[in-house]
């Protein structure tokens, strides 16, 4: 297992082959070019206090590499908070709607206060059909994408969210400098 270290210590490590960015992209959502060469991928649960953390730091790595760096999100909602799955069911059901972002950041924003009666809320002040929703929430397409992310998140080492993929490797830190040392290492191997 290959590792990748920064100025102060690891903070990458390579994962199996079958990397998070090889499977399920075509239907993630994501943010940044299509073809950027740096693939971060985030493992996260809209009721974790930590991903609600890490969604703004992602947003900034973006903001600071737009034309080399794309950002998938992938649903791993835990076991522990019983709204994770219905808000990535909701989430995922806005962006047919064309609203997948709004939707994901205003799920972070009230991550402590996930209910049906926020996810309504939510739809609401999006400008949302909510019964569009709630039907497309049902669909079982849907619960299958999720369902895969979950499936391939066990596949590739995913314990706890946020997890955060750099181009296949697990970062193990995730603050900005650090994932912006990461990203900066992927730019030079892309260039070898």
């Amino acid at each position: 297992m290959t590792v990748y270290t920064s100025h102060k210590e690891s903070t990458v490590q390579e994962t199996s082959p079958q990397s998070a960015q090889d499977d399920n992209l075509s239907f993630s959502p994501f943010k940044g070019k299509a073809d950027a060469p740096v693939v971060i991928s985030v493992f996260s649960d809209f009721q974790c206090p930590a991903c609600a953390r890490l969604a703004p730091v992602l947003d900034q790595v973006l903001e600071k590499y737009p034309d080399e760096v794309k950002l998938v999100f992938k649903n791993f909602p835990l076991p522990g908070h019983k709204y994770a799955k219905m808000a990535a069911l909701a989430a995922f059901a806005a962006r047919r709607q064309g609203k997948f972002w709004e939707f994901h950041d205003r799920l972070f924003a009230n991550f402590d206060k996930l209910s049906d009666v926020k996810l309504l809320e939510i739809t609401q002040e999006l400008g949302l059909d909510p019964e569009r929703l709630e039907k497309d929430m049902q669909d079982l397409v849907l619960v299958a994408e999720i369902n895969k992310d979950i499936r391939l998140g066990a596949r590739v080492g995913v314990k706890a969210t946020p997890t955060v993929f750099i181009n296949g490797r697990i970062a193990k830190r995730k603050s900005l400098e650090e994932l912006q040392v990461v990203v900066e290492q992927e730019l030079e191997r892309a260039k070898k």
